[in-house]
């Protein structure tokens, strides 16, 4: 078996893919492009002569809405419009671009860029300064999120982005408790950096540090997030 034949169990009739049921539905998951994301990394780990791009067009490509203004990436197909993405799912499909060098990553990037970070996929005709909607799809509210753009691009953030982000991601760190969801998407937001810098080292270390201390491994994260016999477990590989 191979982690292409077995991800197929929990793969839902759109592509995305289910952290829990086997043999879902559509939609049976509201995070079906952060798993679907971990999939294709784990592919590119695991085997790297395969191409994904295809793939990746096939299912990502259709979570994308790009009739007028900039691309818009939904939580699936059948949601477009109508529900507001996370920042999990974009975490996901950006540090995917990133590792795979896909299109992914410069679509969702220029598409924040061109909304100023306002990335509202429900009604994004309308604008209400007073509706609590706009303001949660406000993403630049997360220096480490508006950090982790910028590094997943390759790009260099404005000084203040970087000090910010880092500053967040440090003190999460070493003062707050995370449950599983908050190491795998820090794994991700990690996994873009250059880990040649001195800040970034540490940050690895730390949150190496803090895994081992909270759970003994990402493994062990994984299990605690996954359905035990999920193939994203059992073909896991730290991404630094």
């Amino acid at each position: 078996m191979s982690l292409r034949a077995e991800i197929e169990n929990f793969t839902q009739p759109d592509g995305l893919i289910s952290p829990r049921d086997i043999n879902p539905t559509i939609d049976s998951t509201g995070n079906g492009v952060l798993y679907f994301s971990l999939y294709c990394l784990l592919m590119h780990k695991n085997y790297p002569h395969v191409d994904m791009s295809e793939r990746i067009r096939d299912v990502i490509g259709k979570c994308f809405t790009v009739e007028e203004g900039p691309w818009l990436l939904h939580r699936s197909q059948t949601k477009a419009y109508k529900e507001q993405i996370a920042m999990d799912d974009l975490i996901g499909a950006m540090a995917m671009g990133y590792h795979l060098k896909s299109w992914v990553v410069d679509a969702i990037f220029h598409g924040l860029k061109e909304t100023n970070w306002f990335y509202k996929n429900v009604r994004p005709d309308e604008f209400d300064l007073f509706s609590m909607d706009t303001w949660k799809s406000w993403f630049y509210r997360r220096p480490d999120f508006v950090l982790f753009a910028y590094e997943a691009m390759r790009l260099k953030a404005p000084i203040y982005i970087r000090l910010l982000g880092t500053l967040v991601i440090f003190i999460r760190l070493m003062l707050f408790s995370m449950n599983d969801s908050s190491f795998i998407l820090n794994h991700l937001m990690i996994s873009v950096k250059n880990q040649d810098l001195f800040w970034a080292k540490r940050l690895s270390i730390l949150f190496k540090f803090k895994v081992n201390m909270t759970y003994g491994s990402m493994v062990n994260v994984l299990k605690k997030h996954f359905i035990y016999c999920h193939p994203l477990v059992n073909y896991w590989r730290d991404l630094f």
